[in-house]
């Protein structure tokens, strides 16, 4: 199956800037900020990020849609992660349109049964509070968590799966990723889910 459609990029705490109008040049409409946490010792709590609220200063400026994913960690208790997630877009009334829940961590100490569940409950919270998400979910399910097939059909997917890129990074135009490495490949979906 050829992947068609809007052209959407995510972006980490790890990025520091982003140059927007470069990214509307080359046909982007779209951009997933990571919502990260940074401890701040004055107030007792965790706050967004400074590179993340540069981000989303960046994306609303322009003419690019805002979306934002929170990483979760399943060792944390799923309705405080999800609460923080959702108030940092509420109580800075961000103009998100989708978030989305991703889910890739699988602690080693933590059961298949356990992270399943663990996962389901920061779904469902996140949902409950922001219906408009997604679930970003890595492909080791079925090897990590098989307990998560019974619900994530329930949710919109975002499905990771790289079936060809470069062997290391390298300077391309716009053109050059467009005709040689988005997706053109099937993908594997949860029991359930549709393409």
């Amino acid at each position: 199956m050829k992947i068609t459609g809007p052209l959407v990029v995510d972006t980490s705490l790890w990025v520091n800037h982003l140059n927007t109008q470069e990214l509307i040049d080359g046909g982007v409409v779209s951009i997933i900020v990571g919502l990260y946490k940074q401890w701040n010792a004055k107030t007792q709590k965790y706050d967004l990020h400074p590179n993340c609220q540069r981000q989303i200063d960046q994306v609303v400026n322009s003419s690019l849609l805002l979306q934002a994913y929170y990483y979760y960690y399943p060792q944390y208790d799923p309705i405080v992660e999800a609460n923080w997630f959702i108030d940092q877009i509420k109580l800075k009334t961000l103009p998100v349109k989708f978030c989305w829940c991703d889910l890739e961590e699988h602690p080693w100490n933590i059961t298949p049964l356990l992270l399943s569940e663990q996962y389901r409950r920061f779904t469902l919270q996140t949902h409950n509070r922001f219906p408009p998400r997604v679930l970003y979910c890595r492909l080791l399910i079925n090897g990590y968590a098989p307990e998560m097939n019974k619900w994530l059909s329930q949710y919109l997917q975002w499905v990771p799966k790289y079936g060809h890129e470069p062997d290391k990074k390298q300077l391309m135009t716009w053109d050059q990723l467009k005709v040689s490495w988005l997706p053109d490949y099937d993908i594997s979906l949860a029991a359930g889910a549709i393409a």
